[in-house]
Order: structure tokens, then sequence, then C-alpha cells
């Protein structure tokens, strides 16, 4: 028997098991992904896959083609963490342009918290993501 840290993962027609290995530190890592996703990726080769949308899809900062499309948005989703680490997503809406990007890293927006709970603004201030940049301000990491 193994030490070795083991993941059951059940796949749509049979029950693999996939192995973290003891030295997952330095098991190859990304920005996305970590010691768990790696050797699952590897047993089904997708890592193939999860690479071309990490270097494709996944973006750290906004780029100048995609300013204007998102400032003419009357809506988008805010997922941040809360004070207890789950996660929350909600609708902010507003007429065209209520968004701007004011750098490639940074996006405004007003908060219209009608609810009056300030809980994605609050989660936002607080330790959850994305991270204040200035009280108005948050930054896209």
């Amino acid at each position: 028997m193994t030490s070795t840290p083991a993941v059951a993962v059940r796949s749509q027609f049979s029950r693999h098991i996939v192995y973290v290995p003891r030295n997952w530190e330095r098991y190859h890592m990304s920005r996305l992904y970590g010691p768990l996703h790696r050797p699952l990726q590897d047993r089904f080769d997708t890592r193939w896959l999860a690479d071309n949308v990490e270097t494709h899809v996944v973006l750290t900062e906004i780029p100048l083609e995609h300013k204007a499309f998102i400032e003419s948005r009357d809506m988008f989703f805010l997922s941040t963490i809360d004070h207890q680490g789950r996660p929350t997503v909600s609708y902010k809406s507003g007429d065209p342009g209520f968004v701007r990007v004011l750098d490639s890293r940074t996006v405004a927006f007003p908060c219209y918290d009608g609810s009056g709970m300030f809980y994605s603004i609050g989660n936002v201030l607080g330790k959850g993501a994305p991270l204040p940049a200035r009280p108005r301000r948050s930054r896209v990491d």
C-alpha cells in the first residue's frame, strides 16, 4: 500500500483512480491549474485542451480591442467570495456605458444596491475577489 494521495474519479464509462504525485509541488503547474487538475487532464488526455484554454481564453489583462465591447454592455455578472469563503454571483445592470474600462486591469462600475444589502461591494471590499484598487474601482486579475 502506498501513501501517495489519490483522487477517485468516476468517468461516464468506468471508474478510474488518479494518483497525485508525492512531489506534487514540482509537478508542472500553471496560473490556472494545480496538482489536482493536471493528473486528471493527463489521465483523460485533455491537457492539450486545458493548455489551449489557458493560453487563448483566460486573460490577465483586458485587450484594447475588448474595451468598446465591455463599455457597450448593459449588464454583466460579478463573481465574488464572501467573508466565509463562499462564492457568489450577482447580476449588475444599467444603461449601456455604465461599465468603464479605465486601463488594461481596471474596470469601474456604479453601485446600484437596491436591496440595501451591499453584498457584492462588501465582498469586494473584504477579502473576496476581485480586490479593490480604490474605493470605487475593482482590479481584474
